[in-house]
């Protein structure tokens, strides 16, 4: 049986005061750096770097606005950016070039969305130079904007959307842990209607849940929880049988049925309707021996095990472990290991590299003779 769900036009005034539960939130002088980027306030002088990639057509269009006419526009918005300073800069930093930007803005239909009335929340909006489309730079910028503000600002949640032709920006959100929330036809700045997905993303430190208002937009689907563990006696129980479970599978060379005592904390488990549905746990050590990319004395956490029930395979619980797991421990130590014996070590490989954003150091390979 097909399932319809029912689309009106929730018109969506993104940069209207309201009163209720948007977070407050101004940048204040606060730089974020990543591996590539800086990400910034803006400054007079980024007018030039602002308006060449603004008045690119086809680059605001997939954002809901008309590229810039003229360099006038550029000023006046970015004369906003400044005033407002709730729009990060991103920046290149080989050479300090302005290529895009993340905004912090104010969710809309506060008052209709009540689900959000004890929370406190954003809604994050992004816009990047053509010149630099598909390099991995935006989900770059989005992972780190989020960690600061769930990590450091506190907030309970963010949201984001994209129109259902922008399936770069899909991709961006799915990469950075957002979730379908509803789906809305909104009205953009140029008059047309489109067909659009708003997502959702929980701060993962924070057991909240949501009692969904308007259900005839709603698609959210709250059904798997991640949390940490105890080692109680009814966790190593699960925790034994997974095991046995994955040994029958025969995917693994060597796997060994887990005792109590293989169990190590911290423990992060995959909850359906109480019952765990995929795991991960590990360890901290110091680095004692130099290798050729981690020094002698970092601190490190090594995986000892992860997994997940054939049947959720491929739906991202193991990335949503691995993300919990990871934001627990990272004021903890500089890297995360692992070590696989997979019998498929290609999908082994794409999920811990291209899921993961892990980097791929040596392998050990065998032949019979």
């Amino acid at each position: 049986m097909e399932t319809k769900i029912e689309i009106g036009v929730w018109r969506i005034r993104r940069y209207e005061e309201r009163k209720n539960m948007n977070a407050d939130f101004r940048i204040d002088g606060k730089v974020i750096e990543t591996k590539r980027l800086i990400l910034r306030s803006f400054k007079q002088t980024d007018l030039e770097d602002f308006y060449e990639y603004a008045s690119v057509e086809g680059v605001g269009e997939m954002a809901g606005w008309k590229h810039h006419e003229n360099i006038a526009e550029s000023q006046s918005i970015m004369n906003s950016f400044i005033s407002e300073d709730k729009v990060f800069a991103i920046c290149l930093k080989k050479n300090n070039k302005v290529i895009g930007t993340v905004g912090i803005e104010k969710y809309g239909l506060e008052d209709a969305l009540t689900e959000f009335k004890d929370y406190y929340g954003r809604e994050l909006g992004y816009v990047l130079s053509k010149d630099y489309w598909g390099k991995g730079i935006m989900p770059e910028a989005v992972k780190t904007v989020i960690d600061y503000l769930f990590n450091v600002k506190n907030l309970d949640f963010l949201t984001c959307g994209y129109y259902d032709f922008n399936i770069q920006s899909k991709r961006v959100q799915e990469k950075c842990g957002f979730k379908p929330y509803r789906k809305l036809v909104i009205e953009t700045k140029i008059g047309t209607q489109e067909q659009s997905i708003l997502n959702l993303l929980i701060n993962p430190k924070k057991k909240i849940e949501f009692i969904f208002s308007h259900p005839e937009t709603l698609i959210w689907k709250e059904i798997i929880k991640y949390e940490s563990r105890k080692l109680d006696d009814d966790t190593v129980k699960s925790l034994i049988e997974l095991s046995k479970q994955w040994q029958e599978e025969d995917c693994s060379y060597g796997m060994i049925v887990n005792t109590k005592d293989n169990l190590r904390k911290p423990l992060y488990v995959a909850v359906e309707k109480d019952k765990i549905i995929g795991y991960i746990f590990g360890h901290y050590y110091k680095l004692e021996n130099k290798t050729s990319y981690i020094e002698v004395g970092s601190n490190c956490f090594m995986i000892d095990e992860i997994y997940v029930i054939p049947s959720y395979r491929s739906k991202g619980v193991g990335k949503e472990l691995f993300k919990l797991m990871e934001n627990e421990i990272k004021e903890s130590c500089d890297y995360i290991t692992l070590s696989t014996s997979t019998k498929d070590y290609k999908k082994i490989l794409h999920f811990y590299v291209d899921e993961l954003d892990m980097n791929f150091h040596s392998a050990f390979l065998i032949k019979d003779l």
